[in-house]
């Protein structure tokens, strides 16, 4: 189903909604906390994945067992295409297919990068690059979209 103009603003919009006070380890802890506690209400096997912008790991866990290294690939794949085009997976690959292009336009090989649901942009507030990435892996791609979402925004819901 390819996304319309009003849909793919939606999604610019929940980037804008979710920027961040600060990101360190400490908020990627907590953060990673919320994304299994939320990822736990689906009975598939997930890998969550938080990093910096540089990629270095500062949370990652499963919800159960049955995590492959597939899951690994796809957080991998995904992490990669929020690195470089510094938005959703899922809004990336809903705005290439709405576009009718692919991502070897740009140089990018689908073995190396990932435009589905579950990577999402980490920004923080008075600053223009990303600070990190949340990655979830395991569920239906909208679902690992929606996880990610709603679970920064319940991080951010803690802050008030």
């Amino acid at each position: 189903m390819v996304f319309t103009a009003e849909q793919l603003d939606q999604l610019r919009e929940q980037e804008k909604e979710t920027i961040l006070p600060a990101f360190n380890s400490d908020v990627a802890w907590e953060l990673g906390q919320i994304v299994r506690k939320n990822a736990l209400k689906f009975p598939n096997s997930v890998l969550i994945s938080i990093t910096g912008a540089n990629g270095l790991v500062l949370f990652q866990t499963t919800t159960r067992s049955g995590v492959t290294l597939d899951n690994q690939s796809w957080v991998e794949r995904k992490r990669r295409v929020v690195t470089y085009f510094e938005k959703s997976s899922f809004l990336m690959g809903r705005s290439l297919e709405a576009d009718n292009i692919g991502l070897d336009l740009f140089g990018k090989s689908d073995a190396d990068y990932a435009t589905h649901g579950g990577g999402f942009p980490i920004r923080v507030k008075g600053t223009d690059s990303l600070a990190g990435v949340v990655v979830v892996s395991g569920l239906k791609q909208e679902d690992d979209h929606a996880v990610a979402v709603e679970s920064i925004k319940q991080y951010l819901a803690t802050l008030a």
